[in-house]
């Protein structure tokens, strides 16, 4: 006996054997039994979601003889025997194939004369978007006002296409893609049904690679039960038969790049593309196994969102301790980007590596997004500094940083710089070095240091709170812009300037103004000037000169 395939052999004969699509079959399944039945119904939805099946269970059940409880056909009776074997009251066209007018003309004819063995004639059209703009006008007519005893099914994969005069006319049912929970069971079910035994992973995977088509979950089951005959069917076998890559191959991948190990990211992919994988599956699953990693990290029962065993939840979760939620989401949108270009390049190797190698090393990525994920992760260091009780300051002149430790003189003695130097008589005369002059300046003149250095410390929290709040809003250009341009106070003038004569004249711009003050205003009324550092040295100049004196030697 030819063997026949899984999606045929075990395609649903009632309501019962119908998964993921509970709300259409209590809908179909509720008419049939109370007689209450239209005359037009539009089934729409993706492949392999039952549209075809449900279309010829519910043509059998309007002219059941014995129909069930449920509302389902009974299978058994004089129509429903007819409409399976004979196919005297159930016509299916494929309009892909048959899709002139003089088709439709024909179903307008024959569906004028009364149906042989039940209570209606059933017209399923499949495909019904390839049919031809005059045809569609021949159909119209009839598909408002049919015979009473004509009822017409329309399926199809593009609902988009079909024109609105045809969806006004039906009652329309959107077929929804079935989880792969439910696809993985009914595969356990026919696996243990013809025989043959399974991993728990590989039918997961397989269901998996179904991406919601129960048609096309079977198929792949079909070919893996013919591999897995005379044994027992485990996860690499579906990776072989499926050329998809190993999900212990895609953590040592990920955590390579969050590691950032340039040379070992590039060695994982050429043992990858060695063992024959090809670059865009590889893509495709490293996305995957990027946003399993998101959902481990979020969500407290990742097991009710992810159809995997506790030893793969816990690789999973050992893959997600390596990288916090935003080097996870901007690893999917680098490897996101690069889907189509993948498709079309001559060197699809090259793009996934330069990929992967952004995503390994920041400082390749000068995207906007990326300078945003930069400021985050120096914000939670000195967050980080901060708890630990480390007091961050500049380094002074004349004073060692923090942490920093005291210059020795060649001599060995230890010498505090932080004290100001001693006088010293030689010859009549009195030597005083920078510093020294420095400490017996007056008064006045230390004052006016100690505002200006305040006000260029204020100056700058206020312009990082101005970047901080623009990155918040959103404001991606406003926010890149103003993050390479310095502020200064000068009384109640508050000086943005900066070299970038471009991004100058754009914060200039009223709107952009209106946004920064607002930021500035927050504490004190400030008069916001935007200026040119090229157009103002004199201040540069002025310490240049300071800094350039000799030491000052004074003789009696």
């Amino acid at each position: 006996m030819r063997h026949l395939a899984l999606y045929r052999k075990y395609r649903p004969a009632d309501f019962e054997s119908v998964i993921g699509q509970d709300h259409i079959v209590r809908i179909l399944s509720s008419q049939a039994k109370s007689g209450k039945v239209g005359h037009a119904y539009l089934f729409c939805g993706t492949r392999g979601t039952g549209k075809t099946s449900l279309a010829k269970i519910f043509a059998r059940a309007v002219s059941c003889q014995n129909l069930k409880e449920s509302g389902s056909p009974c299978n058994g009776c004089e129509a429903c025997l007819s409409s399976l074997e004979k196919g005297l009251d159930v016509f299916e066209l494929d309009a892909a194939s048959n899709n002139s007018v003089d088709d439709v003309r024909d179903i307008i004819e024959k569906a004028q004369y009364p149906p042989v063995v039940g209570r209606y004639k059933v017209y399923i059209i499949d495909e019904v978007h390839m049919l031809s703009g005059a045809a569609f006008n021949a159909l119209l007519k009839t598909l408002e006002e049919p015979p009473a005893h004509c009822i017409f099914i329309l399926a199809t994969t593009e609902v988009h296409r079909l024109p609105p005069t045809i969806l006004s006319r039906c009652m329309r049912f959107d077929f929804k893609l079935i989880p792969s929970q439910q696809i993985a069971a009914l595969i356990r079910k026919i696996f243990d049904e013809i025989g043959v035994k399974y991993e728990d992973d590989a039918v997961a995977e397989i269901a998996r690679f179904g991406e919601g088509s129960v048609r096309d979950a079977l198929s792949i089951a079909d070919t893996c039960a013919s591999y897995g005959e005379g044994g027992v069917l485990r996860y690499s076998d579906v990776l072989e038969i499926l050329s998809a890559t190993d999900r212990g191959k895609l953590a040592q991948l990920a955590c390579r790049i969050f590691e950032g190990d340039v040379g070992e990211v590039l060695s994982c992919i050429e043992e990858l593309v060695q063992a024959g994988k090809s670059i865009s599956v590889l893509n495709r699953d490293l996305l995957g196994f990027m946003r399993n990693l998101v959902v481990v990290k979020s969500c407290e029962r990742p097991e009710a969102i992810l159809d995997y065993t506790r030893e793969t939840l816990d690789v999973l979760a050992q893959s997600a301790q390596k990288a916090d939620i935003s080097a996870l989401l901007r690893c999917i949108e680098i490897f996101s980007a690069i889907e189509t270009e993948l498709k079309y390049s001559l060197h699809p190797r090259v793009v996934f590596e330069a990929a992967a190698l952004k995503a390994s090393v920041p400082a390749f990525d000068n995207s906007p997004e990326r300078l945003d994920a930069r400021m985050a992760a120096l914000e939670k260091e000195i967050e980080k500094l901060k708890e630990e009780g480390i007091r961050l300051q500049p380094k002074s002149q004349g004073q060692a940083a923090v942490g920093e430790p005291k210059r020795e003189e060649s001599g060995g003695k230890r010498e505090d710089f932080t004290q100001p130097p001693e006088e010293k008589k030689e010859g009549g005369g009195i030597e005083r070095d920078g510093a020294a002059a420095g400490a017996t300046q007056p008064k006045a003149e230390q004052e006016k240091e100690e505002k200006e250095k305040a006000q260029t410390e204020s100056a700058a929290a206020i312009w990082g709170g101005v970047v901080r709040a623009l990155r918040q809003e959103g404001a991606g250009l406003l926010y890149t812009l103003c993050s390479g341009l310095s502020a200064e106070i000068s009384g109640n003038d508050f000086i943005i300037c900066g070299s970038n004569e471009m991004a100058l004249e754009i914060i200039k711009k009223p709107k952009n103004m209106d946004r920064i003050k607002g930021i500035v205003n927050q504490g004190r009324e400030y008069n916001i000037i935007v200026r040119s550092a090229a157009k103002d040295t004199s201040r540069d100049i002025e310490k240049l000169r300071e800094l350039s004196q000799d030491k000052l030697i004074i003789q009696e």
